[in-house]
């Protein structure tokens, strides 16, 4: 499925089962299977995105400080 206002750059391959949300962008030369871009992300080019993936949800860190854990935010550095 892709949403509404969605932009698939040139030679971009989307996969039966993906799904783009409102407002995703994906850039040039990428490939993309089974996996989700929630809404009003972006993806650079010539990324493969792998099955299971969701682009834009809360990434898996955690810290471990006197035995208890902590979530870390994933944030990206552009």
């Amino acid at each position: 499925m892709v949403g509404p206002g969605c932009r698939i750059g040139k030679g971009t391959v989307v996969g039966a089962g993906c799904v783009l949300g409102r407002r995703v962008e994906v850039g040039e030369g990428c490939c993309s299977t089974l996996g989700c871009g929630r809404d009003g992300c972006r993806v650079g080019d010539r990324c493969i995105l792998h099955a299971g993936v969701v682009i834009g949800s809360d990434g898996y860190g955690f810290a471990t400080v006197a035995g208890v854990h902590h979530k870390v935010p994933q944030v990206a550095s552009w």
